[in-house]
């Protein structure tokens, strides 16, 4: 990934007011391993300045998401950092961690909704300040069980907006 391809990715990261923040996470990862493949560099050492450089700064654009910097910390502590590593073996290591964050992270989100909408039920009416990705999956599991829910808006600076909207549908407000 070129430096304008990951200034472009960069830039919708931080433009992004429909994705939670485990989502973001995910894609942050995947700019992370895209980057990994393709980003030009000669030699290990320069490739992990270059990946650790853009970590940094895909976690400075959302530092209020925690589960980007959670997600791009673990990423970091899990890939050798060895400039001794073929550079085409430190190539690989790093998007295969990558992606394999990306898959625990989204199995932990239908882990957590499967067993938040066991809890709850059907036929419930829900109140929540969130429409985080784990949220929204939760509502997709109870689509089809009669379940509504009150949704103050989360979003930074918009705080306090009130939604009401059925579930069943399995459709989601827009901002």
């Amino acid at each position: 990934m070129d430096k304008k391809t990951f200034d472009l990715a960069l830039e919708s990261i931080s433009t992004d007011r429909q994705s939670g923040a485990s989502e973001l996470a995910r894609q942050c990862l995947s700019i992370i391993a895209e980057s990994a493949h393709k980003a030009p560099s000669d030699n290990t050492t320069e490739l992990i300045q270059l990946l650790k450089q853009r970590a940094a700064q895909l976690i400075a654009t959302r530092p209020s998401m925690a589960p980007i910097e959670n997600l791009l910390n673990r990423w970091h502590a899990k890939i050798p950092l060895s400039p001794e590593t073929e550079l085409s073996v430190m190539r690989e290591q790093a998007a295969v961690t990558a992606n394999d964050l990306i898959n625990i992270s989204h199995q932990a989100v239908q882990q957590c909704a499967m067993l938040t909408a066991e809890y709850i039920g059907a036929n419930q009416t829900l109140f929540t300040h969130s429409l985080s990705t784990t949220v929204k999956e939760v509502f997709k599991v109870l689509k089809d069980q009669g379940t509504e829910a009150i949704i103050t808006e989360s979003r930074p600076l918009t705080k306090g907006i009130y939604w009401q909207n059925s579930y069943q549908s399995g459709t989601y407000p827009q901002h």
